[in-house]
């Protein structure tokens, strides 16, 4: 389940024909993300890349370095 919600917006002019169409991404909370993207698709696509990072981001916080050797590290950089 994504964390966020796409939401597309249509301008029109006075006599209702399209103007102008683009996609704007909400957080679940409803706050504005980021507006003006001009597809469908590249607004999944930064939806995708921005979750790809959270997730990344919140691995490499419980990856912790092996330094109980560290006799034996300066041994193998000498």
């Amino acid at each position: 389940m994504s964390s966020y919600n796409i939401e597309v917006k249509v301008e029109t002019d006075s006599e209702g024909s399209e103007i102008s169409k683009t996609w704007n991404i909400f957080s679940l909370d409803g706050s504005l993300v980021k507006s003006g993207i001009l597809s469908e698709s590249e607004a999944k696509n930064w939806i995708k890349a921005t979750e790809d990072k959270e997730f990344l981001f919140d691995v490499s916080k419980d990856i912790k370095a092996d330094i109980s050797h560290p006799k034996k590290i300066n041994e193998a950089l000498n």
